[in-house]
């Protein structure tokens, strides 16, 4: 091979090896990076949970120094510093023990103007705090200046750790002593401890005061200053403790851009962590009142794993892409392949698309034909009541005419001219098949409505022995609508209950009325007539549907007064009566306040 070609090939290697690298890199800090985000973001939540339950454990206990300091015993009791020792300290002393005892708290004193305890709540005990001097401590130096003091340390009568609550004594604007309480914080490390979490609380400063883990308690983060060292050595706040760094505290790692805590298990202070040289993330919050610092550490080792696996994922991908490479040629022959069966599926759909387009056409001129049918069908039905109508009042005027019952013919040509304006209405009334009407200006009386529709009725009644009766309709009933569609509604319901007993032996019509609730007016159209088949109840309101025999009805009476009822806001239902017979139930809205 040429010395050239080797060298191009030779550069070329080098430069997909380097670029693998400074992609495996890259995908390891960014692996890092997006790990470090989400563990800082759950320990930033855990944080405020751990906050919150130590800020919960102290702040019961605020009040109590406050209390005691009000409390006219304990004050007398300052004020007679020569009193001590007697029944008045005994006294105090005993309110201080049944008060820690019913608060919780470890400890509660009275400290005088010198820093000696003169009544304390363990004053039966062999370590009782009794003529202890605490002038030292700094929360006895505050609350003696005439301020609230905070102060966590390990007491040293007790040896037990524990946060104090100091406030000043003061009668007449004079300082008599301070009131304290020692509050135990150790069940909240115990509940910490069961977590299994890495927490840590740094006084100010920077001694480990509390901590999930007990053997890195009161360590340190960093090595202590001098001068750190002899102010807690002379306000005696740690005796015993260590006070040695738990590990080595660097700003940062190769990735990470916050503080990193490395804990070694070889360290002099002799501390067990659960592996040699164990890495921490530390992530902070603050706590001002306290002048306290949280820590939550999180192992890096997780992070470590997703940067190893960012950088295993882009050597794959870089692998992957050289096989890309080679395999182009294939890929380009498969997309010329896909393209031409992309553009036959296109022609196809094309196809297709217009066969769909010819199939739509016919079916809509198929449903205008149909819908053309059904409206020439109910026109027919709707001008077939009262045409017959006035047929009978025309003969009926003719009979009037030759007896001379002039009176008579005049209230017969007044129906007449009714039904002629309810004929010129059909046309009108047929809408409320294509949209719903607004009838909600319009008000129409049901007792006129029903007189007028048995007013056509008249002669056929009497002629089927057919008992009407009427119940309800002694009070006025007004709904919002129009009166002629619902005329025609109540003329359909009479018409084909009628038809319903023609062929019955015992012929009775009911029409009922009444309130079925505040603004609801029901309407039922009771028959003794055969029933309605079960099978018939579902399709009954539907166009076109009925039994009668041919030639005596087209099956749109009811689908008629199912739509006005509709329009109405209102509702039709049928069913079969107990006693036999059917029952066609109206309900409409109802003015309120419009019967007696």
């Amino acid at each position: 091979m040429p010395a050239p070609a080797r060298a191009r090939r030779l550069t070329v290697g080098i430069i997909l090896l380097l670029g693998s690298g400074l992609a495996c890199w890259l995908s390891a800090r960014w692996g890092w990076h997006m790990a470090e985000v989400e563990l800082q973001e759950q320990a930033v939540s855990r944080l405020s949970l751990y906050s919150s339950s130590l800020r919960g454990a102290i702040s019961k206990y605020e009040y109590l120094p406050f209390i005691l300091s009000e409390d006219p015993a304990v004050q007398t009791l300052l004020q007679n510093p020569d009193f001590t020792h007697n029944a008045l300290q005994e006294y105090v002393s005993q309110k201080l023990q049944l008060a820690s005892w019913q608060s919780g708290a470890a400890l509660l004193y009275i400290l005088n103007q010198g820093g000696t305890a003169v009544a304390t709540s363990n004053h039966a005990d062999p370590n009782s705090l009794l003529g202890q001097s605490f002038r030292y401590r700094p929360y006895f130096q505050e609350a003696i200046s005439g301020r609230s003091g905070r102060y966590y340390a390990i007491g040293t009568t007790t040896r037990q750790p524990g946060y104090y609550i100091s406030h000043p004594i003061s009668f007449e604007e004079r300082v008599l002593g301070v009131a304290v309480v020692k509050i135990n914080l150790e069940e909240v490390q115990e509940d910490w401890e069961s977590t299994q979490e890495n927490v840590l609380v740094l006084d100010a400063r920077g001694v480990i005061a509390l901590s999930s883990r007990p053997d890195w308690r009161f360590h340190t983060l960093e090595p202590l200053t001098p001068t750190d060292l002899e102010s807690i050595r002379r306000q005696r706040q740690y005796e015993g403790a260590p006070l040695s760094p738990l590990g080595s505290l660097n700003p940062q790692g190769w990735f990470s851009r916050t503080p990193l805590l490395q804990v070694s298990g070889t360290s002099a202070q002799g501390l067990t962590p659960p592996e040699d040289a164990q890495e921490f993330l530390i992530e902070s919050q603050p706590l001002e009142e306290l002048s306290w610092r949280l820590l939550y550490l999180t192992p890096v080792s997780p992070l470590n794993h997703r940067a190893t696996e960012a950088a295993l994922a882009a050597l794959g991908v870089s692998l992957l892409l050289t096989a890309l490479w080679l395999f182009q040629r294939e890929r380009r022959a498969k997309m010329r392949s896909l393209q031409q069966a992309h553009d036959q599926l296109e022609q196809r759909v094309e196809e297709r698309t217009r066969e769909l387009q010819a199939t739509q056409l016919e079916l809509i001129q198929t449903g205008k034909l149909a819908a053309l049918g059904q409206m020439s069908a109910t026109v027919a039905h709707e001008l077939n009541q009262p045409l017959t109508a006035m047929q009978t009042f025309v003969a009926s005027t003719q009979l009037l005419l030759q007896k001379g019952k002039l009176e008579t013919v005049g209230e017969n040509l007044v129906r007449l001219a009714e039904l002629i304006r309810n004929v010129s209405s059909i046309a009108s009334q047929l809408k409320v098949f294509a949209r719903k009407s607004d009838l909600s200006s319009a008000q129409a009386s049901l007792n006129e409505v029903l007189q007028f529709t048995l007013s056509l009725f008249e002669n056929r009644i009497p002629e089927e022995q057919v008992s009407l009766v009427l119940e309800g309709w002694e009070d006025e009933w007004s709904v919002p609508g129009d009166a002629q569609q619902l005329r025609q509604l109540f003329t359909n319901l009479v018409s084909n209950a009628l038809d319903a007993m023609s062929a019955s032996a015992s012929r009775e019509l009911q029409i009922r009325v009444q309130a079925a609730a505040a603004d609801r007016v029901l309407i039922e159209f009771l028959d003794s007539g055969s029933g309605i088949e079960e099978a018939d109840l579902i399709h009954l309101f539907e166009p076109f549907f009925t039994r009668k025999p041919g030639g005596q009805g087209l099956g749109l009476g009811l689908s008629i007064a199912y739509g006005i009822a509709q329009a109405h806001r209102g509702t039709i239902r049928a069913s079969n009566r107990d006693s036999g017979g059917a029952a066609f139930i109206l309900e409409l809205p109802m003015n309120p306040q419009t019967h007696a």
